[in-house]
């Protein structure tokens, strides 16, 4: 079984914020490749909540729901199983 490691979570977290911007929903795909490529296709509801700061304000993302979700990782010989979990993806994606 592959390890997810923290990197990979903040690689994909990364890259579903800027496919998310402002949003309150996503569904779609966000792919990550490197030795292994790491695939996320998801529906997910997008909680915010707003934050101010001296520069301004904005919507932060506070929390997450995924309707459905599934992570895939594909090395050379295949799709190999991982060890993804969204909770602590989750953790990752909160600003």
């Amino acid at each position: 079984m592959l390890n997810i490691t923290s990197e990979i979570y903040r690689t994909v977290a990364n890259r579903l914020r800027e496919a998310v911007g402002e949003a309150e929903f996503f569904s779609g795909t966000i792919a990550v490749a490197a030795d292994v490529d790491y695939t996320l296709r998801a529906t997910l509801l997008i909680y915010r909540r707003t934050v101010s700061d001296e520069s301004g304000s904005w919507r932060a993302i506070d929390h997450v729901v995924p309707v459905w979700w599934e992570f895939h990782s594909v090395t050379d010989e295949g799709e190999v199983l991982n060890d993804f979990d969204f909770a602590e993806f989750e953790r990752e994606l909160i600003d």
